[in-house]
């Protein structure tokens, strides 16, 4: 959800957070290898500037990749901290807000069904609720 640059900022700072950390004695992916990543976006980011189509599909891949190296550290991370928000802030990541109730919610209106196209199958229609 960051832009890129400051995507490659935040990917730094973890990796430097992770370096020599004993709580992640084997972070997974290889830091080494979230480096190179990191490094790949970056020179991506820098070709794509004012260039075309082509360089602009290569930087979202890489960014691509970046991504799912993150979201995969995370998981290590959050495998590795069991909950401690201390252990995780320590890797340089952000705690993520418990999610919030949002309450009963009010009975769709408008409700139709017709038959589908297939047997036995039923298209429901309705409202949609706020």
């Amino acid at each position: 959800r960051l832009p890129v640059p400051e995507k490659i900022e935040k990917a730094r700072h973890i990796v430097t957070a992770m370096i020599g950390n004993t709580n992640f004695t084997t972070p997974h992916p290889a830091l080494i290898a979230l480096s190179t990543a990191i490094n790949a976006l970056e020179t991506a980011f820098n070709n794509a500037q004012g260039s075309g189509t082509l360089q602009t599909a290569i930087m979202h891949q890489k960014e691509e990749i970046l991504d799912g190296m993150l979201t995969e550290l995370g998981h290590y991370v959050d495998d590795v901290a069991q909950g401690n928000p201390a252990v995780i802030l320590s890797a340089g990541m952000d705690m993520k807000d418990p999610p919030l109730p949002i309450g009963e919610l009010p009975a769709p209106e408008n409700v139709t069904a017709d038959f589908g196209s297939a047997p036995g199958e039923i298209d429901l229609k309705w409202n949609p609720v706020d």
